[in-house]
């Protein structure tokens, strides 16, 4: 609403125009401004109204997060290591007391090549325990947390840790130096994973993962065939029972499990793999 301007009143026209002002609800907010002073003085300005100040939100970044245990048990304070295997490096962090680690892009890597930033392929994630035995799983690591994956459950668990060695010993049959694990559709990986926490098992993949857990307890290492250059320990020799193992489920080929991954026409070239 326009203020309209007029002359000084005085006198009656002062009662009159107070009377009317107060019949009126002292002017129905009109603009919200302040009425001016009767007699013309000068207008009180309004408060200012303060503008809100833009709550900072953070942007997400490439990363991710899971749990590495044996048995059940965290694997705490542990050395880890995630790598997609592409050069030979990968990136060396830590869980936390609950096992808890989390992947990004501050991570040095392990050969001393400045930060290892894997974004967009199909990582091993591998623990290390204190009595010399390892933890393993999977993730896909997408450009933003939306696009993440893993192997049908954040944790390590024995069906993971089966599935992982897996790749790791299939994709050093494909490729040489040091194994990519982008040969593989993470698709299909996670499906194998989740025929190992059924029943369903073949001879071969049953032995697997009655041979992990007890070399598990036993404090043995877990690399089936060889210890990459990405090994933090740089000791850690393969396990000659894991490596059979895993060599027989390979054999047994897709006529004996048709969950079994399959390599693709080349690294990076897999149909139906996630969108980074």
């Amino acid at each position: 609403m326009k203020k309209l301007h007029r002359a000084p009143l005085f006198g009656a026209s002062i009662i009159a125009l107070a009377t009317l002002l107060a019949a009126c609800g002292g002017g129905g907010g009109g603009g919200g401004g302040t009425t001016p002073p009767v007699g013309g003085g000068t207008p009180t300005p309004p408060n200012a109204t303060p503008t809100p100040t833009p709550v900072a939100t953070a942007t997400p970044t490439p990363g991710t997060s899971g749990t590495l245990s044996i048995a059940g048990n965290p694997l705490a304070n542990a050395t880890v290591v995630f790598t997609c295997g592409c050069n030979g490096d990968g990136g060396k962090i830590s869980t936390d007391a609950n096992g808890n680690y989390q992947i990004g892009y501050t991570a040095p890597s392990v050969l001393g090549n400045g930060t290892y930033s894997p974004s967009g392929h199909n990582l091993m994630v591998v623990g290390y325990a204190s009595t010399g035995t390892q933890a393993w799983t999977m993730q896909f690591l997408g450009n933003s947390p939306a696009t993440n994956l893993n192997l049908g459950s954040s944790n390590s668990d024995l069906a993971a840790t089966a599935a992982s060695l897996y790749i790791y010993y299939a994709a050093s049959q494909l490729a040489s130096s040091d194994k990519t694990f982008d040969w593989f559709n993470f698709n299909q990986i996670a499906t194998f994973a989740q025929h190992l926490r059924g029943s369903s098992l073949t001879s071969a993949e049953a032995k697997l993962l009655t041979d992990i857990t007890s070399e598990q307890a036993a404090g043995h290492t877990l690399y089936p065939g060889f210890a990459p250059t990405w090994d933090p320990n740089k000791s850690t020799a393969s396990n000659a029972t894991i490596a059979a193992d895993v060599r027989a489920v390979y054999q047994g080929g897709m006529s004996a499990d048709a969950t079994l991954p399959t390599p693709c026409p080349a690294a990076n070239a897999c149909t139906g793999a996630p969108t980074p």
